[in-house]
């Protein structure tokens, strides 16, 4: 069984590209991994996604064996499980499994620079929470970003050092696959694996095949 990973789809206001492209690649594998940020509380709430246009895509999750991780922007759907059960199997801020033989640790990667005292980078999403109107303009901003500018939003310095930073400190044996900096990269030396995201023109995701190998693809709309 392969097993897909996406993460960092932010889902919000319904985006009839975006959710054509996430059934048909969800309708391909058995097995799906959403590495957090499935969908983004800046962009509107929980139970406005589950009965969003999107309905059909969390009733095809569903039907797989999915594992749904929090991430920063849908953090707040941990004290809702009941609503991450209508999509999902499993749920919660981490996931390990083998595969192939080989270890595989999910989470969405945000603790390394929320929990980090001396962190290099700074940590905004702690202000935009605090500030009501500011959350659904970041969105928007967001999104735009990433329909104009995708291949340079995608390769800026400052997310490529967020990666290079959490490889200098996870622990050396485990395999570790994140998303949260938006940076699509397999690094197995280090045996690090990030997923990009899911936004505007910019698409990319992971696929684990039975022997544990990981594959990056990368698709523009």
């Amino acid at each position: 069984m392969n097993t897909l990973v996406i993460s960092d789809t932010h889902l919000g206001k319904y985006d009839k590209e975006k959710d054509s492209f996430l059934k048909k690649l969800v309708e391909k594998y058995e097995r799906i991994i959403i590495n957090g940020d499935f969908w983004d509380n800046w962009g509107g709430s929980f139970e406005e996604l589950v009965n969003s246009g999107y309905k059909e895509l969390l009733s095809l999750l569903k039907s797989k064996e999915t594992i749904y991780i929090y991430g920063n922007h849908d953090y707040r759907a941990e004290s809702q499980k009941h609503l991450g059960e209508i999509f999902s199997d499993k749920q919660g801020i981490d996931f390990d499994i083998n595969i192939g033989g080989k270890d595989f640790h999910f989470e969405h990667g945000h603790r390394f620079f929320h929990e980090q005292k001396k962190v290099r980078f700074r940590n905004y999403y702690y202000l935009i929470d605090k500030i009501p109107l500011l959350g659904p303009l970041v969105y928007k901003l967001m999104n735009f970003s990433y329909n104009l500018f995708p291949a340079k939003v995608t390769k800026n310095k400052m997310a490529t050092s967020r990666n290079d930073y959490v490889k200098s400190i996870k622990p050396r044996e485990i395999n570790y696959v994140m998303g949260h900096t938006h940076i699509p990269e397999i690094d197995e030396k280090n045996k690090f694996f990030n997923t990009g995201c899911v936004m505007g023109k910019f698409f990319s995701y992971l696929v684990i095949d039975e022997q544990g190998n990981v594959n990056l693809v990368k698709k523009g709309l």
